[in-house]
């Protein structure tokens, strides 16, 4: 029973490892923009945003520095 919960216990870091990365990557690739959904929501209405807006909202996300920061 011991052995049984040691090795579930020890394939559970390389799961969620991989979990991490796979997230970390699809955020990454998936197109799109986070600053302007959260600016425009659901309808999509980009013509009342402005580009400091936009910016605004990505230096507060944190979506301006480099990926390795």
């Amino acid at each position: 029973m011991y052995a049984y919960l040691a090795r579930r216990g020890l394939l559970f870091i390389p799961t969620i490892l991989l979990a991490t990365i796979l997230v970390f990557g699809l955020f990454w690739i998936v197109p799109g923009d986070v600053a302007m959904m959260i600016l425009t929501g659901e309808e999509g209405d980009g013509g009342k945003v402005t580009q400091a807006d936009i910016e605004r909202v990505q230096k507060e996300l944190g979506l301006d520095r480099p990926v390795y920061i």
